[in-house]
């Protein structure tokens, strides 16, 4: 059974998809629900891994290791699937996003969040319940999405609920 500091997060998650639900038009038809359910079991996947890397008490460095090895594993199978097109974008915007996704993304915030794990344990999994609410402010301040009530009780249910959970 879940205890208030875990409800408010989840109630915050499902205020900010209330808002989808109640008005499909806005967003991008009728086809949300995948995005929900892909959005959900990442969320599972992330929390298995933050759970196996606590218990495995691997190294951040050696965990970082390993999963830039591993994405070179997936390459070959890329481009067999989908080609060399992307090489067709402006080099900026390549470079751009190797810098950003195969650097930023992939050692320093793996690096981090095991580092994270290996200092606080369990407890590090929580600040990831911040992640609708960056993804949301984000999506508001830098793609123009509206905001609408629902994010903002959203994102309040969010907070309030991991500040509880830390005060603890």
């Amino acid at each position: 059974m879940l205890d208030s500091t875990e409800r408010m997060p989840l109630a915050g998650v499902l205020a900010i998809k209330l808002g989808a639900v109640l008005h499909p038009d806005s967003g991008p038809g009728g086809e949300a629900w995948k995005g929900d359910l892909l959005f959900a079991l990442a969320a599972l996947m992330w929390t298995l891994y933050t759970v196996l890397t606590r218990r495995w008490n691997t190294p951040p460095l050696a965990v970082v290791a390993v999963v830039q090895v591993g994405g070179l594993l997936y390459v070959p199978f890329y481009f067999l699937a989908e080609g060399t097109g992307f090489l067709r974008a402006a080099p900026l915007a390549i470079a751009t996003q190797a810098v950003y996704l195969g650097i930023v993304v992939s050692v320093v915030s793996v690096f981090l969040f095991n580092l994270a794990v290996r200092q606080l344990g369990a407890r590090a999994s929580m600040f990831t319940a911040l992640m609708p609410v960056v993804g949301v402010s984000l999506a508001v301040l830098l793609l123009g999405e509206p905001a609408s009530p629902s994010l903002a009780l959203g994102t309040v249910l969010i907070v309030g609920g991991l500040f509880l959970s830390l005060r603890k």
